[in-house]
């Protein structure tokens, strides 16, 4: 895979989206530009809401 900083990228079963990095069709430039992404060890169950902070 390759990644250019905004890409999103989702977790689907069954063609429907369960868990995301990222936001699809109006993400942030750059979002992960410099940065390592680690899900939170609290965080215990998938969502389809990506929020930076919190994730």
């Amino acid at each position: 895979m390759a990644f250019n900083r905004n890409d999103a990228v989702g977790l689907f079963k069954n063609g429907v989206l369960i868990d995301i990095i990222g936001t699809f069709n109006r993400g942030t430039a750059d979002f992960a530009i410099d940065i390592t992404l680690r899900r939170k060890s609290t965080i215990t169950s998938p969502t389809t809401t990506f929020n930076s902070t919190t994730h």
